[in-house]
């Protein structure tokens, strides 16, 4: 296994709480940070692009929307796997096609579903092949 330790132990937590595999979990964030890079990552520990309606210092692009802080990874985890739940079909998925095509499908991403897995598919071996 080759996962980032402290990114691993965030998984855990949201899957603890959410019901989903870490390792979705795990190979989602990897995809939305550029693995682990991402300034929202690094700064803000967003690690998958989450937004909000109230006004911050972080507009997302299409300036609706702005990207959320969290104080830690910890409190990262602990609000993902609740927030992760609303979305239909994520916790019921057993592979991260199942898990990306839920996730398309309830609009949380607009690149192609395609890039979207393989890119999950890297994350996967990358971290856990």
């Amino acid at each position: 296994m080759n996962v980032i330790d402290k990114y691993w132990q965030a998984a855990q937590v949201s899957g603890g709480i959410s019901g989903i595999d870490p390792k979705l979990l795990y190979c989602q964030w990897f995809h939305e940070t550029a693995g682990f890079a991402s300034e929202l990552c690094l700064q803000y520990n967003n690690l998958a692009g989450v937004t909000q309606t109230q006004e911050n210092d972080l507009p997302q692009p299409d300036g609706r929307f702005y990207y959320m802080k969290f104080d830690s990874l910890d409190s990262w985890a602990r609000y993902f796997g609740k927030f992760i739940c609303l979305f239909d079909g994520t916790v019921d998925a057993n592979s991260i096609t199942e898990y990306a095509t839920a996730l398309k499908n309830e609009g949380y991403f607009g690149d192609p579903l395609e890039v979207y897995i393989n890119g999950m598919e890297s994350a996967y071996n990358n971290a856990f092949a």
